[in-house]
């Protein structure tokens, strides 16, 4: 079973601001929250997949700047 997260908990875990991550959201690059009343969680599993997603994304062997 997946848990919900706070805005806080993504932050601690993601290398993006506030302002950054919801223009990611805004255009579809970030996962979309769950409104749960007037507060906005994310879905754990989603933002480890997202996490994934950019970690394989990243280059691994790249020669090192001299």
């Amino acid at each position: 079973m997946t848990k919900l997260i706070r805005l806080p908990q993504v932050l601690a875990r993601v290398p993006l601001k506030t302002t950054a991550l919801y223009a990611k959201i805004k255009a579809k690059e970030f996962p979309d929250p769950v409104k749960v009343g007037r507060t906005s969680m994310w879905l754990d599993d989603e933002i480890t997949a997202w996490i994934e997603k950019l970690s394989a994304a990243r280059p691994t062997n790249q020669p090192k700047s001299s």
